[in-house]
């Protein structure tokens, strides 16, 4: 077992040191091009019973610094129950923004991805934006974009941080998601781009119809963010992320655990046909996560099984640290204790509710 312990304290240890190198790396990249001209944007948001959240979306997309002549906003409306309709006929009439309402009734495909796709085909422009109802948008996002673009790249994915606030699955829900752009980022950095955030993402019409539109992604409800990028990177499209704060799409978390999990199941689900490389490296990498952090409670057998932990809560410190409030959040060094604890926790929590997900958008 003490071999055991040296093993996993070795591994646990160039693993969470590559990690760091990779973040830091990404975090302090700075490829900023000088636009010769500026890309014209259609942004596609769809809405379903959005009633409650469209008071915080549409104040911030009247404040988006970027020429009205230059982008387009299209709601598209998925039979909405609410007053959804009344509140996007009011900002379309009297917003001065060249926007459109669309009420689709027959979808070419089921959920989301059916809704999306009327909106797009009713895009007048070639680079495509993809956001939700349930948003607040920076007001330089769409220059972030045009600046990315002007990198080369044909899909970009932008930072989609959580409102923060003091309460218990709030704080779970930011970890969460701070910890998962981290992976996002450093898999993208090492060339395995495997996941998007629907809400903050944008793509050109050419990758959109090389990659069939959402007609290879039609294996799950969800993942009109994920498995389109999966689609991008097998047809060789080069994929961008967007790291600063500026140009990114705020949301809340759910407010109690059981919208929470039904939040996180129907993420996951999306994982059950990546790649079989990609779900191997995220296997690895979440199992060494638990193992690490984890490991003191072999300590009986050996006292070295205190190290990996040890080596898992430091990294947790150095990495909230040095890049929390880079993506948007805050956490407190009895937090970066806690919630690693917590984190692991729900990971198979998830991903066992995941399989029996009940689907719908």
């Amino acid at each position: 077992m003490t071999i055991a312990a040296i093993i996993l304290s070795i591994v646990s240890f160039f693993f969470f040191l590559l990690s760091i190198i990779t973040v830091r790396k990404v975090f302090t990249r700075s490829n900023r091009k000088n636009l010769s001209e500026l890309p014209a944007f259609s942004i596609i948001i769809a809405c379903k019973n959005a009633g409650k959240t469209l008071p915080a979306l549409l104040p911030s997309l009247r404040q988006l610094r970027y020429p009205n002549a230059m982008f387009e906003i299209i709601f598209v409306d998925d039979c909405s129950e609410d007053d959804t309709k009344i509140q996007l006929l009011e900002f379309v009439k009297h917003s001065g923004i060249p926007s459109e309402y669309l009420l689709v009734t027959n979808k070419l495909w089921p959920a989301k991805k059916g809704v999306l796709a009327a909106g797009i085909a009713k895009a007048r422009f070639d680079y495509l934006v993809i956001t939700d109802a349930d948003c607040v948008i920076s007001a330089d996002w769409l220059n972030g974009f045009a600046e990315k673009y002007a990198e080369g790249y044909e899909m970009i994915v932008g930072p989609a941080p959580f409102y923060s606030n003091n309460q218990l699955i709030n704080k779970i829900a930011c970890f969460e998601q701070f910890h998962n752009s981290l992976l996002m980022l450093s898999m993208a950095e090492h060339g395995h781009a495997f996941t998007a955030t629907a809400r903050n993402l944008t793509f050109t019409r050419n990758l959109y119809e090389a990659c069939g539109g959402y007609t290879k992604t039609l294996g799950r409800l969800s993942g009109d963010d994920d498995l389109l990028l999966q689609e991008a990177k097998k047809a060789g499209f080069s994929i961008g992320y967007i790291t600063s704060l500026k140009y990114a799409v705020f949301s809340y978390t759910p407010e109690n655990f059981k919208k929470y999990l039904r939040q996180k199941a129907r993420h996951v689900s999306t994982s059950h046909i990546y790649p079989t490389k990609t779900k191997l490296l995220l296997t690895i990498w979440f199992a060494l996560q638990s193992f690490s952090l984890f490991s003191f409670l072999l300590t009986p057998f050996s006292v070295l099984f205190i190290v990996p932990t040890a080596i898992k809560l430091t990294y947790e410190i150095w990495v909230v640290k040095a890049h929390a409030e880079e993506a948007g959040y805050r956490f407190t060094i009895l937090q970066c204790f806690l919630l690693p604890f917590l984190k692991e926790i729900f990971v198979p929590v998830h991903f066992i509710r995941s399989i029996f997900w009940n689907k719908n958008w």
